[in-house]
């Protein structure tokens, strides 16, 4: 896996892209929640605790980093934040909610995705539990993440620094901009640092 850092930063990106079409009353909350359900799959560590091993469908990498679990957690991340806005005055509509379930989703179903990119571990079960079969990219360009903490993780970092920062900064830029030349500038920006970082990567 990239480590927690690199997939709470991709999922709060999401949110940003969306900002605009976001209902105001979710645009707070929407940040954390993407943030924190983009981290989310990797809880399935606690698995190793109760014998659970890693290749089992509920090991790491199994269920919950499927694309139907990406769907549930979703819309519970949603039910959390119509709690939210209950009290709001102006509330949400269903186009809003619709809007905010394919955000929230989407920043789930990246961890899964990105973890396919990385270069260990025994793959990503991504049509579970239609098939458990364990899927990597045809490129696998990110180094994978130590589980737990450990002094592995800080070349890592380092690495994803340059991976996603220009793509992080980039999807930031496109919003902060008003003038659509500045917000091309950006996504040239962002799309060819996030390209330098994997041309580097494969380059090994």
């Amino acid at each position: 896996m990239p480590t927690i850092v690199g997939h709470a930063l991709v999922g709060m990106s999401l949110v940003h892209v969306a900002r605009p079409w976001l209902h105001p009353a979710w645009l707070k909350p929407a940040y954390v929640w993407a943030g924190v359900l983009a981290m989310a799959p990797d809880a399935d560590v606690l698995g190793f605790r109760f014998g659970i091993e890693y290749g089992d469908p509920l090991g790491h990498r199994g269920l919950s980093h499927a694309l139907v679990a990406a769907a549930i957690i979703g819309a519970l991340g949603v039910a959390r934040l119509l709690l939210h806005v209950r009290k709001a005055e102006s509330k949400p509509g269903a186009r809003d909610a619709l809007l905010l379930y394919v955000v929230l989703t989407l920043a789930t179903a990246s961890h899964g995705m990105l973890d396919m990119l990385t270069d260990g571990g025994l793959g990503v079960a991504l049509w579970g539990p239609f098939s458990w079969r364990r899927l990597f990219w045809p490129v696998t360009p990110i180094p994978v993440s130590p589980i737990g903490l450990h002094p592995a993780v800080i070349p890592v970092l380092l690495w994803e620094a340059t991976f996603f920062l220009p793509l992080f900064l980039g999807t930031w830029g496109m919003n902060g901009l008003r003038n659509v030349y500045g917000r091309a500038l950006a996504a040239g920006f962002a799309l060819a640092g996030t390209a330098g970082a994997f041309l580097y990567r494969l380059s090994f």
